[in-house]
């Protein structure tokens, strides 16, 4: 649990696909191109994918979410967002870090994830945690003014 300003604790929880909806509000508040409620439900409902939220204890309202798709001992986060009204709180390393000892409890050996070459406070998060490049994808992420952006491929062993 994380507190900021000793005003409101924030809890890490599973999510069940009735998040949906919020996390399509949060994901198109964070990125170009995002997920509809409908493919965020399926993916959250599937057992191939792992979910956890940031909720305000006080609220309930969902602050973040991570969603990671594990394939055996293998699991590639496919996204962490976290409401623009709420960032630099340390949301996204307190999801993080929970989402990752959750892994661990999954067996998974390693974790990889893709980030925006030019997305510096993510790529300094994931630094942080441990992950180290191993690749990179040219023009990976199409931006709003429709120009690309490349994609570093990051890694870390839980084991």
């Amino acid at each position: 649990m994380l507190s900021f300003f000793a005003r409101s604790a924030i809890l890490v929880e599973p999510l069940s696909s009735d998040f949906s909806d919020a996390c399509s509000n949060i994901h198109r508040d964070c990125f170009a191109h995002p997920w509809s409620s409908h493919d965020l439900e399926a993916m959250i409902a599937s057992s191939a994918f792992v979910a956890d939220g940031a909720i305000d204890a006080s609220s309930r309202k969902l602050l973040g979410f991570i969603l990671t798709r594990c394939v055996k001992d293998e699991a590639e986060v496919m996204t962490v967002a976290v409401l623009s009204s709420s960032r630099r709180k340390g949301i996204a390393g307190l999801l993080l870090r929970q989402h990752l000892d959750r892994l661990r409890g999954f067996r998974v050996v390693k974790v990889f994830l893709e980030v925006a070459e030019d997305n510096h406070p993510a790529r300094s998060l994931y630094s942080g945690f441990g992950f180290k490049l191993v690749g990179a994808r040219n023009g990976y992420y199409r931006v709003v003014d429709g120009t690309e952006s490349n994609a570093l491929v990051l890694a870390k062993e839980l084991f």
